[in-house]
């Protein structure tokens, strides 16, 4: 799996977007999605899988939503967990003064704060599958790399909501990049600017039930 890691010591948040309206039969072109609002605050999210949460004791517990370095003790970016009670989850690894475990996580997600206030833990759920479909041919054929970055860079730069991870390919020709939340517009805006089926925005977290 292919991973793209930034050089920021946690990473930062996903916000909601607004799309912005369609330019008529006026002779200007259609307007580009607004850039994100910082509205997604209080809202019950939880993550769909279990979910690695390192503790490392130099800053928040982090919720692992970019990859993990197989390292011993392992290492990950991702969103800041308040209120986390290593008592009251259960089963966890420890080396030195690092903490670590897999749970399925839900609480007050605030993306302005890139942050996660727990709310509950479980360690039941399922852990992630990533598949990679093959192409027609039957070959297994990766997006040009530097389409990755330039929509690494859109959703970055353009429309302001960090990506975690991206590079995966769950399809041919296709690229997956993973966010703290998408509500459906950050696809839809990314749709909008490379076509339709040329990256998955996957998101992290999803409405509680």
């Amino acid at each position: 799996m292919k991973m793209r890691h930034r050089a920021h010591a946690a990473a930062v948040p996903c916000a909601v977007l607004v799309l912005g309206t369609v330019g008529c039969a006026t002779g200007q072109p259609a307007e580009r999605p607004s850039t994100p609002s910082a509205t997604a605050i209080a809202n019950i999210f939880t993550t769909q899988h279990r979910t690695t949460v390192i503790d490392d004791g130099d800053r928040p517990p982090q919720l692992c939503i970019g990859g993990v370095a197989q390292s011993l003790p392992p290492q990950c970016a991702g969103i800041d967990l308040e209120d986390w009670d290593w008592s009251a989850v259960g089963d966890h690894e420890q080396q030195g003064s690092v903490r670590w475990g897999s749970f399925v996580v839900a609480g007050e997600y605030s993306a302005p704060d890139n942050s996660l206030r727990v709310t509950s833990v479980s360690a039941d759920g399922t852990d992630p599958r990533h598949t990679m479909e093959p192409c027609a041919d039957g070959s297994r054929e990766k997006t040009d790399p530097s389409n990755v970055m330039r929509i690494w860079e859109f959703i970055e730069e353009e429309l302001g909501v960090r990506v975690f991870s991206g590079g995966d390919v769950p399809a041919c020709g296709s690229v997956e990049v993973r966010v703290g939340h998408d509500d459906g517009s950050i696809q839809s805006a990314v749709d909008a600017e490379f076509g339709a089926g040329t990256a998955s925005v996957d998101s992290a977290l999803v409405p509680a039930p």
